[in-house]
């Protein structure tokens, strides 16, 4: 093991032994054992050629700083591992015992170590688990991971495959995510997603966020349950967000358990002008009445022109009405002279939309 570690008294080099205070040894194939048996931290970047167990109850910490398990290193974990970067390089032995803890902030590498990783523990990888060709994790415990790649295996499922953020464990990955997307069509966002196999699957929800980190739910759809074949969703927002806004889908099977996907963002004021979109009230009015013009969900401070016509095709009225800052807008159309009994056609026009409504007036 390469450098020195921060706090060297709380390791030991033999299982079970005082603290020897010494420094771990540097050249592959020495032998060289390291017990974690007390909190620590790590402050170089560790490559590791011999043994390191961490003891139930303790950890091994870093938020900056890697590890690499070498070929023919082994590795096991009781307690608790933060690292940023870790490595797993062909021929090294890894055994994460249940209830061990491996917390990964940026990559997780298994290059292609193919029979010598059992996770019975509990494995959260921030960034992307790469799964190397021939690589092959078993065991009973999970994996949790922002993106996997790889064509390697994890508790049977090509890395590849595994839908982003999915916690996968033996036996256990929901569904198999082909696509997941999301596209504008006439001020609608309309989100299409692909399966191409499901397991216990309950449904699923479509998110949305204005900020990419808080969601809430817009929408539940029902899952296949169990199927084999591929299944094509296609749902829409049909109130969506000004600007920018993000979407993702979650699964969640039937006894609780979910995933989400990857996220996607759409930007509606750039991709396509809101559906220019208004009511009239009161409607019918009587003569005396004063009707009044409400817009509603339309872009930030934009111009409307709303003009009034008998069926004749006189204008009665116009004036320019401007959004306010949530695309909302409510004016009254105080007419000078009072519109007799009949029937009036309101129209907006703006950034080349046209909108008609019929007023009544009794």
């Amino acid at each position: 093991m390469g450098g020195d570690w921060s706090n060297s008294g709380y390791w030991s080099s033999t299982s079970g032994g005082a603290p020897c205070g010494c420094r771990p040894g540097t050249s592959p194939g020495s032998s060289s054992y390291t017990y974690i048996q007390a909190d620590m931290n790590m402050d170089v970047n560790v490559t590791e050629f011999g043994y390191l167990e961490i003891a139930t109850n303790k950890s091994l910490t870093t938020l900056t700083k890697s590890l690499e398990i070498k070929s023919g290193s082994t590795f096991v974990l009781y307690g608790i591992l933060k690292v940023y970067d870790l490595t797993f390089f062909n021929g090294s032995i890894i055994d994460v015992k249940p209830g061990g803890q491996l917390i990964v902030l940026h990559n997780f590498y298994n290059n292609n170590n193919s029979n010598n990783v059992n996770i019975d523990g509990v494995v959260t990888v921030s960034g992307t688990f790469d799964n190397g060709n021939g690589g092959d994790v078993t065991g009973n415990g999970s994996i949790t991971a922002s993106n996997y790649t790889g064509n390697g295996t994890t508790f049977g499922y090509t890395n590849s495959t595994i839908p982003s953020g999915s916690e996968v464990s033996n036996g256990s990955l929901p569904i198999e995510l082909v696509s997941f997307m999301a596209s504008l069509e006439n001020g609608k966002v309309l989100i299409k997603w692909t399966t191409n196999s499901e397991t216990n699957n309950d449904y699923f929800s479509i998110e949305r966020s204005i900020n990419g980190i808080s969601f809430e739910v817009i929408n539940k759809i029902k899952g296949q349950g169990n199927s084999n074949s591929i299944t094509n969703y296609i749902e829409n927002d049909s109130n969506p967000l000004h600007g920018i806004s993000y979407y993702r889908l979650r699964q969640t099977d039937f006894d609780g358990k979910n995933t989400v996907s990857e996220i996607v963002a759409i930007n509606i004021s750039k991709l396509e002008a809101l559906p220019l979109n208004f009511e009239i009230y009161p409607n019918p009015i009587s003569q005396n009445e004063i009707p009044s013009i409400k817009i509603s969900d339309f872009e930030s401070q934009k111009e409307v022109l709303v003009v009034v016509r008998n069926l004749l095709g006189q204008e009665l009225y116009s004036k320019v009405i401007i959004t306010d800052f949530s695309g909302n807008s409510i004016t009254a159309i105080d007419i000078e002279d009072r519109l007799p009994s009949g029937t009036y056609l309101i129209i907006g026009t703006s950034v080349n939309q046209i909108f008609n409504k019929y007023l009544i007036v009794k």
